[in-house]
């Protein structure tokens, strides 16, 4: 039996029988190619959602301790001397999503050789994963991860250090594995396209004259996840001039910049491995710390360091997430100038039981939610992505929202987790199934972005391509439904709920695991029968109300629950202005 442990159609053999390591090595389009071959599946380790949680909280405790130890050693190796949360601000969330990456990996192959003993494997000839460049900062690793050959690396990586006794290799020739980018023919500029240049030109310009003069803002937003007209009156409402920072931290070219693994070799990590992982982790994590936390990171900290704004506080949705040069600025603003953090929530319904482990709330000062506070730096305010939503529905589709997650496992979070996202198509598929004939007619499921799934594809052929709309915005699709069904508690069930629109969640509640001070909310708004966790009971709900879903919308105990919705989920309140400026006031005037 041939262990594959990607979806590298190379790595598995000839007509052998297959091992593979999880779903993600069986892509939806070449279901031609493995359904015909003999094979099983490794069970996967996080399909025991008890061992999840266990998981989650030795990788928090991992992950604090590493923060510290890594912190020391950056201080040494830019000769700084700076505190952990300086770091924290700069090296997460790459660090904490790192870690989990690994230690997936790390248990899938663990959890394969324990089940089944010693199989074969093939070897590509290629160098190992130790020997390729790490990722210049965390967008690319993000992609990175994604990623069929890198994955395959690094699980080969793995083998050849744990279980290259238990594995019979053999090595093959590389080919066809790297995509060639091929030539493509420059399209001539249209006059649209043209206008879009000159006007995208011309806002490049005023927004730098805007940024000139907006340097000394109190508050310094960027990445607010705000529309950009209620940015621009947030702004004004402020008494400060509006600053869009559109090029500000734009990050040079990975190519520019190459890693030094000699001095790479000097990053040493002052602690005890206390298990295989964390040995196996340390021996790799210098190699793969991103090239802008060590070679790139002086030339950036210098660009920073320039940048001519002396805020007060700064407001973030995301650019505490995927831009470094941003991290850096604000990890200097604070260390120099005593600047507060603020990180924004940018999506949000029902909190998941446990996400990044806490990452936004230790580097930040407040934390914005649009739900009601369970951390002591949480503040709830209007959720800032969806202030003025305004929809107009023609009432016409039973509109579901799919959802697609990463095929490769990433974070670790109470999610679905790899395989686990099919579960969702599953059910989507059985709710269209119970549907009476009226109501199938008009059933239009909006897929998620592909992510590696192919669900949409999976819905085509299942549904029929007249079912399936991924055409305009979500907001577009929303406006086209009579009833909002959507398949999972976070931001687009506060999108719908706040739309006005007749709505309903179906979700699997077991692999969507919530906060306990939740529990009282997601009852509520399961006896107003707005939640079902069983496609049959929504797709009866649906039958019944589809006549006049008003008239069940606005029945006093669903108003009950929108309100308690509105009030513990997504307090999207029409003085949305109000609330801001005077919570921005309050932080910058403190």
């Amino acid at each position: 039996m041939i262990l594959a442990t990607t979806a590298l159609e190379e790595t598995w053999g000839a007509d052998e029988s297959l091992l593979f390591l999880g779903e993600w090595c069986q892509l939806y389009d070449r279901k031609d190619t493995w359904s015909n071959r003999d094979f099983e599946i490794v069970p996967y380790h996080w399909d025991d959602r008890e061992k999840l949680k266990r998981d989650y909280h030795y990788l928090h405790n991992l992950h604090g301790s590493l923060l510290e130890d890594l912190s020391l050693a950056l201080n040494n190796y830019h000769n700084l001397d700076r505190p952990v949360r300086y770091w924290q601000i700069i090296i997460d969330p790459w660090l904490l999503t790192y870690i989990a990456v690994i230690f997936d990996r790390w248990e899938c192959l663990r959890v394969a050789f324990e089940e089944y003993g010693s199989f074969q494997t093939v070897e590509l000839d290629i160098s190992s994963l130790n020997d390729c460049h790490p990722s210049f900062a965390y967008n690319e690793y993000m992609n990175e991860f994604k990623d069929d050959f890198w994955n395959y690396c690094l699980f080969i990586d793995i083998i050849n250090t744990s279980y290259h006794d238990k594995c019979e290799f053999t090595k093959v020739d590389r080919l066809n594995l790297l995509k060639n980018a091929g030539s493509l023919a420059c399209p001539k500029k249209g006059g649209q396209e043209i206008r879009k240049k000159i006007i995208g030109f011309i806002i490049s310009k005023l927004d730098c004259i805007l940024n000139h003069l907006s340097k000394q803002n109190p508050a310094f937003f960027y990445t607010s996840y705000f529309p950009i007209t209620s940015l621009i009156h947030l702004h004004f409402s402020l008494r400060q001039l509006p600053c869009l920072l559109l090029n500000e931290f734009s990050l040079p070219k990975a190519s520019a910049v190459s890693p030094d693994f000699n001095s790479r070799k000097k990053i040493t990590l002052n602690r005890t491995a206390e298990n295989s992982f964390e040995e196996y982790l340390l021996n790799r994590i210098y190699k793969d710390i991103p090239l802008i936390f060590l070679e790139a990171f002086q030339s950036n900290r210098n660009k920073a360091n320039k940048m001519i704004y002396r805020p007060k506080a700064i407001f973030t949705a995301n650019g505490h997430w995927g831009n470094e040069l941003f991290k850096i600025f604000a990890a200097e603003q604070v260390h120099n100038w005593g600047v507060k953090v603020i990180t924004m929530e940018h999506g949000g319904a029902i909190p998941p039981l446990f996400n990044t482990m806490e990452f936004e709330e230790d580097i930040g000062d407040i934390r914005t939610t649009w739900s009601t506070p369970y951390h002591h730096k949480h503040v709830q305010i209007p959720p800032n992505k969806i202030v003025d939503i305004k929809i107009k529905s023609k009432r016409k589709y039973c509109g579901v929202v799919g959802v697609e997650l990463s095929r490769y496992p990433c974070r670790r979070e109470a999610t679905p987790i790899a395989g686990q996202i099919l579960v969702h198509y599953n059910m989507v598929c059985e709710l269209h199934h119970f549907l009476n004939n009226q109501v199938q007619k008009m059933f239009r499921i909006r897929p998620y972005p592909d992510q590696g799934w192919n669900t949409k594809q999976r819905f085509i052929d299942n549904l029929g391509f007249d079912k399936v709309n991924s055409d305009g915005t979500l907001y577009e699709f929303y406006s086209s439904a009579k009833v909002i069904v959507c398949t999972y508690p976070q931001t687009t069930f506060s999108e719908a709920m706040s739309s006005g629109l007749p709505t309903i969640l179906m979700y699997p509640e077991h692999l969507w695991e919530t906060r306990p001070e939740f529990d009282c909310l997601l009852g509520i708004l399961k006896k107003a029968k707005i939640v079902f966790t069983d496609p049959k009971s929504a797709a009866y709900h649906v039958n019944a109300i589809w006549d006049n879903p008003d008239q069940w919308w606005n029945n006093s105990e669903v108003l009950a629950a929108r309100e308690s919705f509105h009030q513990m989920a997504c307090r999207n309140d029409s003085n949305w202005l109000e609330q801001w400026t005077a919570f921005v006031k309050g932080v910058i005037d403190k």
